[in-house]
């Protein structure tokens, strides 16, 4: 072995090696800069390098059979030792490998210091440390390899990616909208405010899987790097795959995966390629929120932690798929044991999941435990600080906590990730509507139609501010109309606009929207004409419709409701403190429950039976508790068809038996534009004490002529 070794100097292949080596390191550099400026395709630069490889063992075969000499080149075995001058080759070796060691530490020293460090361009906006990852391409062939898998792979990138403290990462709500689009990279980076853009297709064939990712410098608009991930199709490899590419964009972003983050990704969630097929059709069926979706992603979730007990993705995501049913649907306290014993699983693989933190906010959410799901909200917020949706989740429970400024905060956040979501957009607008800006709230739910024109929901945003804030009913009608030139038989527009109809005194038109409503079939359909029945004093046909609702929905406060005012005209107040107690057990206990915002309008109601079956002492508890919410100088309920705020108020104060100051609440309340629900005014059992007074029928009066002229107006339109 020394002989060898002594012959391999000798006839100078350790020094032809070496030489090729440094002369194959500057020529791969300097072609991935070439390629690059030239947009070569990927598979270019590593053909190149394949090629360069392929020579290497061919030099040293060739270094090793043959011998420069003065005549030229010869085989080694046909030279005369003696006449050999590969001492003098060597030499000239030596010299050649200085000179090039020379030229690669400088070109080393220069892409360190004054390019890009490993031959990719520098990033024109390297100070921005934000990327959008484009919705990956599908490249399989047959349908079983669908889009969902390149869908998946997206998911978890972005998921991996949003975990990078300092990176701004855009939610997949935002980049889908650039799915197959062609605009230019500096344009769908300026339209999402980024610096980076990171296009890739997926292509799953048999037992492989090709990942092809490229980094783009938007405002270049030139290749950062390209690679090509030709793996053999396991779960492992996949993971593997998506933390290499996350690596390479967090080091051309110059920012760095924290120790937790590399930990937390180094974690395989699943051993199953199966499972994880199934998780992800699952998963994307979570994002449609509809009853048949859930179903079938239920099934999938239990479907894969079949394949795999210990995949804590899958418990989450069965835990989730019965949280985001229809928030009509209360979940009963079975079903809440179910979600937390699957979140408790979760736990119990993966202590740190995000999205089980997630999870357990919306499950507390069902619960109405505001403050357990702010702790998970913030739980999960600080394992993943970029995540959009938690943001978004976040700041609507911060809403429904009567805490504008804080969920401004979360949305906007929420909104510099996912700028283009329509929800989140919408959202926004109802924070600024119940921080009572209401200029900013209009032109934030146009900016969302600027979005997205056809999201009906920003019509009937626009019309309710017009109808419950600014006291223009007729131009509510036509928002709520072009809502429904959308989408003509969408329940909650229907209902709403059955009420607006009832508010302008036109019952035959609302009868009308409230007809089509119940012709749709949907499941609650039948609660446009209960508003209809009382406002017409039906009250058979009121209690009836009530009932037949509540026989599907037990929890429906607006049948309670219209129940117990019904019973309580008809002089029954024995009948609805009855009632009350059977549907609603939990607010009439004793002791009684903290009174909060979730329950205080309510609570009005139950302190109107009291009073009317002579418990004066017990009403004022649910009265105090009602007047502790309104003291917060929130004015307006959020988006819901009970009596807004203003007129609760009138309505506590009247019970208290503070008549001037009620009259007083109620003459603010219509200055300020208040008309929802006022043709209940007359008939409110609450409101009795006030009835017979002067101001309060001149009040009565001035609105009949506000709404007639308004009535007018919608007609002279129509016409």
């Amino acid at each position: 072995m020394a002989g060898f070794f002594t012959e391999l100097r000798r006839r100078n292949v350790i020094r032809v090696g070496i030489a090729y080596g440094i002369v194959s390191w500057v020529l791969t550099e300097i072609a991935s800069v070439v390629f690059d400026a030239f947009a070569f395709p990927p598979w270019a630069i590593q053909l190149f390098i394949s090629f360069v490889m392929l020579g290497f063992p061919l030099v040293l075969l060739f270094a090793w059979a043959y011998e420069m000499t003065p005549e030229g080149l010869k085989r080694e075995k046909d030279i005369d030792r003696s006449q050999s001058i590969t001492p003098q080759t060597g030499r000239k070796l030596d010299r050649a490998i200085i000179g090039l060691l020379v030229v690669a530490l400088s070109y080393f020293v220069y892409q360190q210091f004054f390019g890009a460090g490993t031959g990719r361009p520098e990033l024109a906006g390297d100070a921005d440390r934000s990327i959008a990852v484009l919705p990956f391409t599908n490249r399989s062939a047959d349908e079983e390899n669908a889009a969902f898998f390149a869908d998946g792979i997206h998911d978890d990138l972005l998921t991996i990616l949003s975990r990078i403290s300092d990176l701004k990462v855009i939610s997949r709500t935002s980049v889908e909208r650039y799915r197959g689009s062609d605009k230019s990279m500096p344009e769908i980076a300026a339209e999402l405010g980024v610096a980076t853009i990171l296009e890739g297709s997926v292509q799953r064939a048999g037992d492989r899987v090709r990942i092809n990712a490229q980094l783009i410098d938007a405002q270049s608009d030139k290749h950062v790097w390209a690679d090509i991930y030709d793996e053999e199709l396991t779960a492992a490899n996949i993971f593997d795959i998506q933390q290499r590419i996350a690596t390479r964009i967090a080091n051309a972003l110059h920012t760095t995966l924290s120790d937790e983050v590399v930990e937390d990704i180094a974690i395989r969630p699943t051993a199953s390629l199966e499972a994880y097929d199934t998780y992800l059709r699952g998963r994307e069926l979570l994002r449609h929120e509809t009853a048949e979706a859930l179903d079938e992603a239920e099934s999938l979730f239990r479907r894969a932690l079949e394949l795999d007990p210990e995949f804590a993705l899958a418990w989450t995501g069965l835990a989730r798929s019965q949280a985001l049913r229809p928030w009509y649907q209360y979940p009963g306290p079975a079903a809440i044991r179910t979600m937390d014993t699957y979140i408790d699983k979760a736990f119990l693989i993966e202590p740190d999941l995000a999205e089980a933190h997630v999870t357990r906010g919306l499950v507390r959410r069902r619960q109405d435990m505001f403050e357990g799901a702010e702790l998970a909200f913030r739980r999960a917020l600080t394992l993943n600080p970029n995540d959009a949706e938690a943001l978004h989740w976040f700041g609507n429970l911060l809403l429904e906590m009567r805490r504008p400024d804080e969920a401004l905060a979360n949305l906007n956040r929420a909104l510099e990730l996912d700028p283009l979501s329509p929800r989140l957009n919408l959202d926004l607008a109802a924070a600024l509507e119940l921080a009572g800006d209401y200029d900013a709230a209009l032109d934030q739910y146009h900016k969302t139609l600027e979005i997205d024109p056809r999201y009906v929901y920003a019509y009937s945003e626009i019309g309710w501010m017009h109808w419950d804030l600014l006291g223009r009913m007729d131009e509510a009608v036509r928002w709520y109309r072009r809502g429904l030139e959308i989408d003509p038989n969408n329940n909650a527009l229907l209902f709403q606009l059955t009420q607006l109809y009832l508010d302008l005194g036109d019952d035959v038109a609302a009868e009308k929207i409230a007809r089509h409503a119940e012709a749709s079939g949907e499941e609650d359909a039948l609660s446009p004409m209960l508003e209809v029945y009382q406002f017409r004093g039906e009250d058979d046909k009121t209690a009836d419709a009530a009932q037949r609702v509540l026989a599907r929905q037990p929890g429906d406060i607006r049948s309670i409701t219209a129940l117990g005012s019904t019973l309580l005209n008809d002089g029954k107040s024995r009948e609805a403190l009855e009632m009350l107690e059977d549907r609603i057990p939990h607010l009439l206990s004793e002791p009684p429950p903290e009174i909060d915002s979730r329950i205080d309008r309510i609570s009005l109601l139950i302190a109107t039976t009291l009073i009317a079956n002579g418990q004066r002492d017990r009403a004022q508890y649910y009265l105090d508790g009602s007047s502790a919410v309104l003291a917060t100088g929130l004015r307006h309920a959020p988006r819901g068809f009970d009596l807004s705020y203003d007129i609760a108020k009138v309505e506590n104060l009247a019970l208290r038996g503070q008549t001037d100051e009620a009259l007083d609440e109620l003459r603010e309340a219509i200055d300020s534009g208040w008309r929802f629900g006022w043709g209940y005014l007359a008939d409110r059992q609450a409101l009795a004490s006030l009835r017979d007074h002067p101001r309060f029928i001149s009040m009565l009066r001035e609105l009949e002529v506000d709404v007639a002229a308004q009535r007018a107006r919608l007609a002279d339109h129509r016409d």
